[in-house]
């Protein structure tokens, strides 16, 4: 196993900073930069020449990471970002009047304004209101709902740090055939 130096060096922020925020933008590693940077410059010298190189790299790379999360390289989808995810898992859902959504509130902007979005379409929302940035099963269970189509939670609050217990929120979401959307 690398040394913690070896993965600092990657970091170079770390030489100035205590870098912890990593919730919505974070400092990259040094080799994502250059990669990142090395395929602008061929870009930039050689447009869509290697357009059909870039796309085995996506493949691959869906294949790597499919693999991580024991999925299918189908079931991963490439976005520009959470914000933009978590809109369009909203809009790809089919809706109907009545349906319900529980929100632990306060979050992130983007878990909860694609759900309120879909207010004007019928949908309600059930917020639940944080302790301190935490909330359990317990809260979730008292807001829940004939209905309840979808509980959308950040794994860990941008704010606090307070880690859901997605385990125990997933088997509960299963059990009781609730769609759970996991920031």
């Amino acid at each position: 196993m690398k040394g913690l130096s070896q993965y600092r060096s990657e970091f170079p922020i770390t030489n100035n900073f205590c870098f912890l925020n990593n919730a919505a933008i974070s400092a990259p590693p040094l080799r994502v930069a250059k990669a990142v940077s090395d395929l602008m410059l061929q870009f930039g010298n050689e447009g869509f020449v290697r357009y059909p190189e870039w796309m085995k790299t996506v493949d691959r790379t869906r294949s790597l990471f499919a693999r991580l999360i024991n999925a299918d390289p189908s079931e991963v989808c490439f976005t520009a970002n959470t914000s933009e995810a978590l809109s369009i898992v909203a809009g790809g859902i089919s809706w109907k009047r009545g349906d319900k959504i529980i929100v632990p509130v306060p979050d992130f902007p983007s878990n909860v304004y694609p759900w309120v979005n879909l207010e004007r379409t019928g949908v309600e929302i059930c917020f639940v209101r944080k302790n301190e940035g935490r909330f359990g099963l317990s809260d979730i269970t008292a807001v829940l709902r004939p209905g309840t189509k979808l509980i959308a939670v950040s794994s860990t609050d941008f704010t606090t740090g307070f880690r859901c217990d997605l385990e125990e929120l997933g088997d509960f979401c299963r059990r009781n055939a609730i769609l759970l959307c996991v920031d």
